[in-house]
């Protein structure tokens, strides 16, 4: 079941939104023209939409980097439990040499 996330502003707020994510994450207004090299032209995704993509894509990572840390923080405790119980089945022989 997918999930919805939205959020509700005062429409005024939403061209201050808007820009944030546009001068934070790069936005251009002019793109380079795919089918004239050197030239360019404007930029097929809005401004909207370039501030939308990039809300999800954050979500996406905070979630991935959450993820892999909570993976990473499970994987780490199973390895120092087994090498606990390496340790404490093994037999330690410490031959002292003397001179």
């Amino acid at each position: 079941m997918p999930v919805t996330i939205s959020y509700t502003f005062p429409d005024a707020f939403a061209p201050r939104i808007i820009e944030a994510f546009c001068v934070t994450y790069g936005y251009q207004q002019n793109v380079l023209d795919p089918d004239n090299p050197g030239q360019t032209i404007p930029n097929p995704e809005t401004a909207a939409e370039f501030a939308r993509r990039k809300v999800a894509e954050y979500t996406k990572e905070v979630i991935t980097a959450y993820e892999t840390k909570k993976t990473q923080q499970t994987l780490a405790t199973a390895a120092v439990e087994a090498v606990k119980q390496e340790i404490q089945t093994a037999e330690v022989v410490i031959d002292a040499v003397q001179e």
